[in-house]
């Protein structure tokens, strides 16, 4: 019996996820933090943002190492995490933490046999050198190998690109004579070229290569608090106000609602099972 599912119930079912990624982290001692609009959602509506539908948690690179080796074992078996080692047609360069016998059916994926299962997304904050011009030359060329390899893989990234402009130059980047294993390689290579250590002044959200990327102070994620979200709470940076003003500006004003945004496109939000059936005591 499979039904679809309002956004009212996504949004349970997302936090359900995100409360199980925040239990393995605190058994385990790693260190995560709520990003983007879920750390927006916190502060201004402490819980989703109305019109928002994902969840968004980062981790600095060994943590998100960690958290990839120790999840499998620990979770139990609602969860998948997808990353391009346990999903072949997977090709984000970020983590999804999926559940399964559901279907969170995506614009971008949807002509690709991929697991689809609602989601949480587990961005990786890797270090950069110090200067922030180099960090911004990094940033352009992660992003751009990282949508070139999206769209290699037929990923429709023109599904949710309204401009005529970029729409134009996704087909060249399809299109341009170099392989999808090539494109990977240079991409995974360059991921591999950052310094992991402690001289680094900033981190890159690695999220996709194609939102608009920030490189953001480390300082911004040095001391970590907790904030409230609906009905539980998440690690956040402690300076979340220098965070979101780089990220949004003046973000305690509502955006207009024509400007208000969905976090994913999405043809269907599908259950194969009856809705308490993904959920379980703690």
């Amino acid at each position: 019996m499979s039904k679809q599912i309002s956004s009212v119930d996504l949004k349970k079912l997302e936090l359900e996820i995100a409360k199980e990624v925040k239990k393995i982290c605190d058994e385990n001692n790693i260190e995560y933090f709520i990003i983007g609009g879920t750390l927006l959602g916190a502060v201004r509506h402490k819980g989703f943002i109305p019109w928002d539908d994902d969840m968004d948690i980062g981790m600095t690179w060994r943590n998100y190492q960690r958290f990839l080796k120790l999840a499998p074992k620990k979770m139990d078996d609602r969860f998948f995490i997808q990353t391009c080692q346990t999903d072949f047609n997977y090709h984000n360069t970020f983590a999804k933490v999926r559940l399964r016998h559901t279907h969170m059916i995506e614009k971008v994926t949807e002509n690709i046999e991929i697991c689809d299962g609602i989601f949480v997304d587990i961005f990786p904050y890797i270090s950069i050198k110090e200067s922030l011009l180099k960090s911004k030359c990094y940033m352009f060329k992660l992003r751009i190998l990282g949508k070139m390899s999206l769209l290699k893989h037929n990923y429709d990234l023109n599904a949710i690109t309204e401009s005529g402009v970029s729409r134009f130059l996704n087909d060249i980047m399809k299109i341009f004579p170099l392989s999808s294993k090539t494109v990977d390689k240079k991409l995974y290579s360059l991921l591999s070229q950052a310094d992991h250590g402690k001289g680094e002044a900033y981190y890159i959200e690695c999220d996709g290569m194609f939102r608009g990327n920030f490189a953001f102070l480390k300082t911004f994620f040095e001391n970590l608090i907790e904030l409230p979200f609906e009905d539980t709470t998440f690690k956040a940076p402690f300076k979340y106000d220098d965070y979101l003003t780089k990220a949004y500006g003046n973000y305690m004003e509502y955006p207009p609602e024509k400007e208000r945004e969905k976090g994913h496109s999405l043809s269907g939000v599908i259950i194969d099972k009856e809705l308490q059936f993904y959920f379980r005591k703690r």
